[in-house]
Parts: structure tokens; sequence; C-alpha cells
């Protein structure tokens, strides 16, 4: 079964990189590359993004007023 599906998605995705490499109206290979530059660049902002987020809040936890209750 999964010999079957695997062939079946290989075939696919063969027909596929056929189609799009023999596409005469694709766009300029250089606004392709800038475009996945700026995919890859965007996924890095997120990350650090949420690295950013992570540090912030364990300064804030350490700086943080005393919790209501404290005493």
């Amino acid at each position: 079964m999964q010999d079957k599906l695997y062939e079946q998605m290989e075939r696919e995705a063969h027909f596929e990189y056929e189609r799009f490499i023999t596409d005469k109206k694709r766009n300029d290979s250089k606004v392709m590359i800038i475009s996945a530059y700026e995919g890859v660049l965007s996924d890095q902002r997120k990350d650090e993004r949420q690295i950013l987020n992570r540090q912030r809040k364990t300064e804030y936890d350490k700086n943080r007023p005393p919790q209501p209750g404290w005493y």
C-alpha cells in the first residue's frame, strides 16, 4: 500500500517538476531568487522574534514587582 502511494507521489512530483521546467511563462529567475530570499529572511525574523520574546519574558519575570499576597 505504501509502495504504491510512494510511487504515485513520486510520479506526480516528477510530472509537476517537468511541467515547471518547461513552462515558458514563469517569472523571471531574479524575481524568484528575491522572493526565495524574502521567504527565508521572514522565517529567520519570526524565529528571532520568538527568541527575543522568550528573553524578554525571562527578564521581566526576574525584575517584576512582588505578587499580591507575597508576605
